[in-house]
């Protein structure tokens, strides 16, 4: 069961965090160990909705890698220094990270194993490169070249999201272009064919059909003309 507490150290400094134990006596009695001074604890209440948690970010994780390896230059114990930046840290979540991990530490595990609980956060990497600076004595050394990893790999990353973001806007912009065309331009142009195609097949119709009816009384009409021009002249020659 989980219990959220909130303690002080023999220094002053005021923590706050997640214990898990069997029951609250138990978890009175670690946090003792841990040489804490008891403010206030109780179980932590489990509703039936999620409350999203702030995550922690590169950046937040690139900070902390820093400032624990700064602190561990300094000759400062693990536990008082994750203690500092946990205190120091404005995200809750990263907060309540490094209080178990350092709970963990005054177990008497290793940093490296204490990550492991985090495996998102702390990929293999980390734990392997802080695993080897535990083992040869050089953890801030370590640390610091992992905070500058992650520093180089986030600003990769975030030239490579800048990168993409020119074309990824250029195929936005010619995908509505081509819906705009297809539903409201495309539509009227064949409106207007089709309208130009039946009044073009009408005016044609009708030339054909008085071409027909031309052709039909053709010999009529040329003798009609025959006899009237006859008799025309036939009516002048009368007259003189």
């Amino acid at each position: 069961m989980n219990y959220r507490y909130r303690a002080m150290t023999q220094d002053g400094q005021k923590l706050q965090g997640i214990i898990d134990a069997n029951d609250e006596r138990q978890a009175r009695l670690r946090l003792r160990e841990e040489g804490l001074f008891l403010l206030d604890i109780r179980p932590q209440k489990s509703s039936g909705v999620k409350t999203r948690r702030p995550r922690i970010s590169h950046s937040e994780l690139t900070l902390f890698t820093r400032q624990l390896a700064t602190l561990s230059a300094a000759a400062l114990p693990l536990e008082e220094s994750l203690a500092v930046i946990g205190q120091q840290s404005s995200n809750n979540r990263l907060a309540d990270v490094l209080n178990q991990v350092r709970s963990a530490i005054l177990e008497g595990h290793p940093l490296s194993d204490a990550l492991q609980h985090f495996p998102t956060l702390f990929d293999s990497l980390y734990r392997t490169l802080v695993k080897a600076g535990e083992k040869s004595g050089l953890l801030a050394p370590v640390l610091e070249k992992l905070a500058d990893y992650n520093e180089n790999r986030q600003k990769i990353r975030s030239k490579l999201i800048q990168s993409l973001i020119y074309p990824c806007m250029l195929t936005t912009v010619a995908i509505v272009v081509v819906i705009i065309l297809l539903t409201a331009v495309v539509p009227k142009i064949t409106e207007q064919f089709r309208a130009y195609e039946a009044a073009t097949a009408t005016e044609y119709t009708h030339s054909f059909r008085s071409e027909r009816h031309v052709a039909t009384y053709r010999p009529d009409i040329i003798s009609d003309s025959i006899y009237c021009r006859c008799g025309f002249l036939a009516l002048v020659k009368t007259r003189q």
